[in-house]
């Protein structure tokens, strides 16, 4: 007896009739990498909200077709101080996948001590940690299954340990509650520098040549004499710039198929460890399922299941019903009342994507350098010369700058 069956084209419409499309949220989708994420996120299928604080799309993506099917809210999910986790867990409805791409080192604005530059390690604590561990539990209550957060990778984190410990002390509280809230449904890419679209693409482009070609080897030279060395230790700060950087749109992508459960496990190495507090005590990250670096994250990026993402492929998402006419009423009046509280922002084009917004204290300290450096080339050239007083033969002024 000949079996009964349908195509499959007529059972996938069958399944898609009896659920909502894949539901992703990006906390910071207006941004330089998030909105990249939501990009590819809406090409591979999935229904997109953007969370942020101007609450629109960014200026470079405005007229094109994609931008138009992200759903942009404004919100603020610093806690405390922000909009009310309980009506943006609302205004978001139910959800299958987060995004957080927020947590950026910003110096302190005002110049501190002789050098000027420094940061403020609470702020960084909690404008990375705090907010992260927010949001999670925003996206928790929403009903989500997986979250891809957005860290550093290890020769990063190795070189900013102990020197700017806040920042990574912000992360490490946002890799700990992703894990803790969605264990094997977590996922943490941590990238080198990211370059590209209008954020200095071509220096971004020279700069990888380099590392790859003449900086390989010259790292490769120093690691040979460091293990000879008597007490060998290894340079993160070389390490750190040396690391090769990484295009925006190749990011984007690993964390798009992260958040469609495109990734398995299988595919990652271990995470690596071996950090160190400022104090030299030993720091263990979270065992959260890890992406590190340009390498690791290329290497995903080039295989066809996420070249090729399709979230028809992922079946998680039956196990989410289709939304209520009172459920979609009440989501309404949450979005509502969110656009009362939080007005949109207007849209501006930044320099460079906002690549230098916040970094003006950077360069504080270059004219303190640049006056040291001046000092000590007039000494080593002698070019100082000596007052003496015609009336006593003492030296009224020791030396003056020739």
């Amino acid at each position: 007896m000949k079996e009964n069956y349908l195509p499959n084209v007529v059972l996938w419409s069958i399944f898609f009739s009896a659920v909502d499309a894949y539901r992703v949220v990006v906390f910071g989708g207006s941004g330089f990498l998030g909105s990249r994420v939501c990009k590819n996120l809406v090409n591979c299928g999935c229904e997109v909200i953007s969370v942020s604080r101007s609450g629109n799309p960014p200026h470079w993506a405005s007229s094109e077709k994609w931008c138009s099917s992200v759903e942009w809210l404004a919100a603020d999910a610093t806690p405390s101080q922000g909009t009310d986790p309980i009506l943006l867990s609302k205004a978001l409805g139910s959800i299958d996948g987060a995004v957080s791409c927020i947590g950026s080192i910003q110096p302190r604005p005002e110049w501190v001590q002789l050098l000027g530059l420094s940061f403020d390690d609470d702020a960084l604590r909690f404008e990375i940690g705090s907010v992260n561990e927010n949001i999670v539990s925003i996206c928790k209550s929403s009903g989500a299954s997986r979250f891809v957060f957005v860290s550093v990778s290890f020769e990063t984190a190795k070189a900013l340990e102990g020197a700017i410990e806040g920042y990574l002390d912000g992360k490490r509280a946002g890799e700990e509650a992703v894990y803790k809230e969605f264990g094997n449904g977590a996922l943490v890419v941590a990238p080198s520098l990211i370059y590209g679209g209008k954020r200095f693409p071509t220096i971004g482009k020279v700069w990888r040549s380099i590392v790859d070609g003449p900086g390989k080897l010259y790292v490769a030279g120093n690691d040979a004499l460091r293990r000879i060395a008597p007490y060998p230790v290894e340079d993160w700060i070389e390490k750190m710039v040396f690391s090769p950087p990484i295009e925006v749109e190749t990011v984007a992508r690993v964390i798009a198929a992260g958040a469609v459960g495109a990734i398995e496990e299988k595919l990652l190495l271990p995470r690596r460890q071996e950090f160190f507090d400022k104090r030299g005590k030993p720091v263990e990250m979270a065992n959260v399922s890890f992406i590190d670096g340009t390498s690791a994250i290329e290497r995903l990026a080039s295989l066809p299941s996420i070249i090729n993402l399709d979230i028809k492929q992922n079946l998680d998402q039956k196990d989410r019903p289709k939304q209520s006419k009172e459920e979609s009423a009440f989501q309404e009046q949450a979005k509502n009342q969110l656009q009362k509280e939080m007005k949109k922002l207007p849209t501006k084009e930044d320099a460079f994507e906002g690549a230098l917004a916040g970094k003006l204290p950077y360069l504080y300290p270059l004219p303190v350098i640049a006056a040291f450096f001046t000092v000590f080339w007039a000494v080593a050239n002698q070019q100082f010369v000596q007052v003496v007083s015609e009336e006593s033969g003492n030296i009224s002024v020791l030396s003056i700058l020739f």
